[in-house]
Order: structure tokens, then C-alpha cells, then sequence
């Protein structure tokens, strides 16, 4: 087998080493299987000679990444160019590409390749598989395309894969020294080096039950954290101490007692977790493991094969793991977390030996960030980063599913938990523009709007700013006009006492209001728009800009990436293109043009 990956920042490459070394494992290293960029399959001087050295594997995998604005990565640049001229070949081929939602072109590079071999008569084996780097998912989506894969692999090669039915520990526990000590955290503060803080009790402003708002204290002399307004501030959440009571259960703790540490049982991996000392295995899944992750078929099949004892439940959750849809309808969509499957299926006692605690780190890995626009500007409060939250609570039949990070600050502000976070502050290019005096269009629902309270407390925190601003469209997207949703309502009744005529407000109101229908925000830019106003304003920027060149507008984006992103840059192009069909390639160009000097702005999530 040939593995072959383009990449620009080494995502690709991994995945290939990863696959290959997986395929060496299962296939008990039948046959040659090598690994290479493609920018050294492109290297071959004659095409004949790229079609011999294809011939030499039964299949070629590639794992390719998409850059930039949809284009290959700059080492297969040239392949791609070569592919074409391979007509009439007959290779079988597998296909994973990583790339990201947010982009307009996902996964366009990838789906070039796919193109050009089954144009040139390649076979494809398997599904093809995607990442997306947006989600934060893509060992995650690779995982769950290698599941499926594998069996495909073996039957195309005619192997019986190995099946490993002993669990190896890819971490040893060991009790730490008792003399260690952590060393004092210092400036300067990052991802893995958070600062420690807390929260301004007295900001806190909720909105119902849906959201709650709340400055954290950077307290700048200490830290030396700075930000502008449109950064991303990252908190790291902690697991509820009930989560952490009841994983103890299902987990083995009975190897080390007191202060623990874990160590990496290949010397020469290592990771946020490992080196470190715990005082207990309860502080290790409060404070650093994803406890309540996600649970993939792959880890759910692990678990019955390495650990559970009962033949009929083993093969209960077998038939689940190998029934693709039946899986999503009782796992997935109800998002059940790894003690919450143990209660569903009722794997205790007997049934069950206890999980190792290697098994939980290695397949939920640590406790990340979630990460927030800063709701404020530094030139107003420097020492305060202003956070909006959505909390999150859904009810999923027999139980309810809370968002691990609102579940830990719910804690803090009912004081059942102590006022401590960890944070630290991400620098993001969603930034006013240079010249405050362009035409801006804000464009966001629900806690989306945070980063443009934090413009406007910039462009409202002196005259001379004020003074230069132009015109400021907001189109905001909202469920209703009430306590519970109506996020910022006194803030902006105050940037519009500021700035009068030169802010408009604009509001989607999606739950309907006196019997009207429902709207989103990119509803507002639609010809047929029932709401008077902002499509106008947005015409006479546009004729006025084509005119002078000076006074072109901003546009910025700010929520949802799966949604309310697509069908806003929608609303657009059709807007750019005059309504008309025939201009639709016009429209696109504009925008993307618009987006290449910056002045169209996403942050979405």
C-alpha cells in the first residue's frame, strides 16, 4: 500500500504516519506500505514512470488538505497538474481530507483529486472521508472514517485483520514524590500556561435562564494580558464533582493511592497531561480530563472487547457499535457521556472490570478552552474581559445534557463552587477597520453580537472617534424582544444616544412578534424583506462606493458557522449581483474580492 499526504502545516502528515502505522498493526505488516509527500511522487520525471510506480501497490491512500481559498497545498501543487495526464489507469484508490467549514471551499482541494482519478479511471474503496479543523474534530472524524475503513481494507486485500483483544496502556500511574511542587505560574500566559482568575461578581447580568453576561478580571499588572476589542478570550471549565464521583466508579484506582503522576509508557511522547503531579485521582478529572466527551463507536467497541466480561452484553453493544445508524439515534443524539452509557446499558459489577485510567486519558485527552469573543473594549476596561455565555441545558429524555463550561460557571455564581477559573487571551484578526470612518455592517444573532458591543464601546469611548465614525448598520438576529433574549439592550440604547443617526439597529425577530413570521438576519438583506431599511442603506453604500472608492464599507459576520454564515454570504452575493441571476458569478467575486483586503470579516463558530 502507498500513503501519500499534502499538507502546509503537518495535519496531513500526521494522519498518514498515523494511518500507515495502524495498517502495519491490524494487517500484522503484510506487504510494503510506505509513506510519502506527494510533492515526491510529482518528482518522477515521465508519467509512465508515476503509473509504474503506482502499479507496485494495490492501493494508494492520500490524505490531502485544502489552503487558503480551496486551493492544493503548495507540494502537490504539481501532482495534481501530473494526475491529468494518467488517463485510462485502473488503480484503486482511498481518499481523507482535512480542511475547514468556515472556509467557502471546503475540502476543495480534496474533492479536485477525487475528480481528476475517477476521470482518469481510478476505483475508489471506502468512503470519503473528511475532517473539519472548525469543529476542533478532525482526530475525531478521522477516527470514525478509520472504523469503517479498516474492514474494507481487509476484504480488498484479502487479509484477516488482527483482532487485539488485550488492552495496552499507553500511560503508567505512579505515585508522585512527595517532596514535588508545581512551579509558580508566571508571565507570559498562554494555552497551556493559563492565568489564574476570577470572576467580577458584581458585573454579573443574567438574562433568564438561557444566558448570563460577566467581566473577568485580568488583573493586568500580574498578568500583563492584553486584548483589543474582537480577541477571543479561552476558559477552562471543570468537570462537576457528581460527574467526577461517578467516573470514579467505572474507573480503576486502586494501582496507586495519594498524589499521582502520569507518565508516557513510550519515554518519548508527552503531553499536557503527563510530567505532572495530581494530589488525587479526583483532581485529575475535575480539573484536566474531558470526562464528557464525545463517544466515538471506535472507543465504545474498545470497551466491550477489552473490558466487558458478559458475553450478551458484549454482544448487545457490539450490534450497536456495528449498526452505524443505530448508534447515532441512541448515542450520539442523545450525547450520552461515557457514565451515562454505563447507566443506559447497565455495565456495572460483574459485567465489568474497571476501566483503566490510561484508557480514559488517551480517548478523552484533556480538558480544553472553550473560548468566547470579548464582549468589551480595552480602551474602556483593560482590566475586565466582558463574556456573554449561552447555557447550555437540553433535555434528552431520561436525563438532561448541560454544556460542561455553563454547568462550571452556573456553580460559581450560585457560590457552590470556589470563584477560580483559568483563562487566557487568543489574538483574532476580526478586528474595526484602520480608518474608523468606513461604512460598517455588523452582522450576528444571539451571542454573536458580543464582539460588536466591544466595537461600539471603542467607537463610543472618546469624541474624536465618534466624531470620525461614518455609518454603522447592525443587523441583529434575536429569538424575541425580552429579558431572556434580548442580549445588550441598555448598551445599545446607549451607543445609539452616542453615535445617533450614524447607527442603525436592525432586528430579525426568529420567534415571530404580534402573529408576523419568523426571520433571520439574512432575511433583512433579501429584495422581498418585509423590514424597511436596511437593504436601502446597504444599496446606497454600495452605489456610493462604486463612485468613491474611498468610502468602501466593512462587512462583518459574527455566530453561527453551519447556518446563519452560508446563508448570510447568500443574501449577499445575491445583494452585489443587483438581484440579478445572470450577475450571480459578479456577486461571488465581489465578495470574495471584499474578503482578500479584509473588509469581509467572519468570526464563527
Amino acid at each position: 500500500m502507498l500513503t501519500c499526504y499534502s499538507t502546509q502545516s503537518g495535519t496531513s502528515k500526521f494522519l498518514a504516519e498515523k494511518f500507515a502505522a495502524t495498517v502495519n498493526d491490524v494487517c500484522g505488516g503484510n506487504g510494503e506500505n510506505l509513506v510519502c509527500d506527494l510533492i515526491n511522487v510529482a518528482g518522477i520525471p515521465a508519467v509512465n514512470e508515476m503509473r509504474e510506480t503506482f502499479s507496485k501497490y494495490e492501493i494508494v491512500v492520500f490524505f490531502i488538505s485544502t489552503f487558503g481559498e480551496g486551493e492544493p497545498c503548495d507540494d502537490s501543487i504539481e501532482f495534481f497538474n501530473h494526475i491529468k495526464k494518467l488517463e485510462g489507469d485502473s488503480r484503486k484508490y482511498s481518499l481523507f481530507g482535512c480542511g475547514n467549514s468556515f472556509y467557502d471551499k471546503y475540502q476543495e482541494a480534496a474533492i479536485e483529486l477525487k475528480t481528476l482519478l475517477d476521470a482518469s479511471g481510478w476505483i475508489q474503496v471506502g468512503e470519503f472521508g473528511k475532517s473539519n479543523e472548525a469543529n476542533n474534530s478532525i482526530v475525531d472524524d478521522y477516527s470514525a472514517w478509520l472504523f469503517d475503513y479498516m474492514p474494507v481494507l481487509g476484504k480488498e486485500l484479502c487479509i484477516t485483520l488482527k483482532h487485539i483483544d488485550e488492552y495496552r496502556p499507553m500511560y503508567l500511574i505512579s505515585r508522585a514524590g512527595l517532596g514535588m511542587k508545581a512551579p509558580a505560574s508566571r508571565p507570559p500566559y498562554q494555552e497551556f500556561k493559563p492565568f489564574r482568575t476570577n470572576i467580577v461578581i458584581e458585573s454579573v447580568v443574567e438574562y433568564g435562564e438561557n444566558y448570563v453576561q460577566f467581566d473577568v478580571n485580568l488583573s493586568p499588572k500580574d498578568s500583563r494580558l492584553k486584548y483589543q476589542a474582537g480577541d477571543h478570550i479561552g476558559i477552562y471549565p471543570q468537570n462537576s464533582q457528581e460527574d467526577v464521583a461517578k467516573m470514579l466508579q467505572i474507573v480503576d484506582t486502586t494501582a496507586v493511592t495519594g498524589k499521582i503522576k502520569l507518565m508516557p509508557v513510550n519515554r518519548m511522547e508527552s503531553n499536557r497531561l503527563t510530567n505532572k503531579t495530581y494530589e488525587s485521582y479526583e483532581e485529575l478529572f475535575e480539573k484536566y480530563v474531558e470526562i464528557n466527551g464525545v463517544l466515538s463507536r471506535a472507543l465504545v467497541k474498545d470497551i466491550a472487547i477489552f473490558f466487558i466480561r458478559n458475553m450478551e452484553l458484549k454482544h448487545r453493544i457490539l450490534d450497536l457499535v456495528n449498526s452505524k445508524g443505530k448508534f447515532l439515534e441512541e448515542i450520539t443524539k442523545n450525547k450520552l457521556t461515557l457514565v451515562k452509557f454505563f447507566e443506559k446499558y447497565a455495565i456495572s459489577g460483574p459485567h465489568c472490570d474497571l476501566i483503566p485510567v490510561s484508557f480514559i486519558v488517551e480517548n478523552f485527552g484533556y480538558l480544553k478552552p472553550r473560548y468566547f469573543s470579548i464582549a468589551s473594549s480595552e480602551t474602556v476596561s483593560n482590566d475586565r474581559a466582558t463574556v456573554i455565555m449561552k447555557l447550555i441545558r437540553e433535555e434528552m429524555g431520561d436525563y438532561a445534557f448541560n454544556g460542561v463550561c455553563s454547568s462550571f460557571i452556573r456553580r460559581i455564581l450560585a457560590g457552590k463552587s470556589e470563584n477560580q477559573i483559568e483563562i487566557y487571551l487568543r489574538k483574532s484578526k476580526f478586528k474595526l477597520p484602520y480608518d474608523i470612518g468606513r461604512p460598517m455592517v455588523f452582522i450576528g444573532a444571539g451571542t454573536g453580537m458580543a464582539p460588536y458591543r466591544g466595537f461600539l464601546q471603542d467607537l463610543c469611548s472618546s469624541p474624536a472617534k465618534t466624531t470620525k465614525v461614518s455609518k454603522i448598520i447592525v443587523l441583529y438576529g434575536i429569538r424575541a424582544k425580552n429579558s431572556e433574549y434580548w442580549l445588550y439592550s441598555s448598551d445599545i440604547e446607549r451607543f445609539q444616544a452616542t453615535l445617533g443617526e450614524k447607527l442603525e439597529v436592525h432586528y430579525a425577530v426568529s420567534m415571530g412578534e404580534d402573529g408576523s413570521p419568523k426571520q433571520y438576519v439574512q432575511d433583512l438583506l433579501a429584495a422581498s424583506s418585509p423590514v424597511k431599511g436596511p437593504r436601502d442603506t446597504l444599496e446606497q453604500l454600495i452605489d456610493v462606493e462604486t463612485k468613491q472608492p474611498e468610502k468602501q464599507m466593512h462587512l462583518y459576520v459574527c455566530g453561527d458557522a453551519a447556518g446563519m454564515a452560508p446563508a448570510v454570504d447568500r443574501a449577499l452575493i445575491a445583494l452585489f449581483s443587483g438581484g440579478k441571476p445572470k450577475d450571480i458569478k459578479k456577486g461571488h467575486q465581489r465578495l470574495q474580492r471584499m474578503a482578500s483586503l479584509g473588509r469581509y470579516s467572519k468570526d464563527v463558530w
